[in-house]
């Protein structure tokens, strides 16, 4: 498991050789991301700022509990609660970001 050069328009979480199990949550989430995003359906879209992209178009949803483990994998205090900001850069790219998390 290796996490791709950053900056990623991905963000973070942009990883090669996940093993299957992770790699399976994070495509779960991504298709619930998608949905969410093209149906509105639950989701409150605001303007948040990200630090790789600037104010971004996005909604908020709690971190998944893979998405801690991975940002804790990559040196991060996680807290016990944390919220994901989901920006759709493309149709297929989703970039996540945590600003409570961009300042460690």
């Amino acid at each position: 498991m290796r996490q791709l050069p950053q900056p990623d328009v991905r963000g973070w979480l942009a990883f090669t050789g996940l093993p299957a199990d992770v790699q399976a949550a994070e495509d779960a989430t991504a298709a619930a991301d998608y949905e969410r995003s093209q149906t509105g359906v639950g989701v409150r879209f605001e303007y948040n700022y990200s630090a790789q992209l600037g104010r971004v178009r996005s909604f908020r949803r709690p971190a998944t509990d893979t998405e801690r483990h991975l940002l804790a994998l990559l040196g991060h205090q996680v807290p016990d609660e944390l919220d994901t900001f989901v920006h759709h850069y493309t149709q297929a790219v989703r970039h996540r970001f945590w600003p409570d998390l961009e300042e460690d």
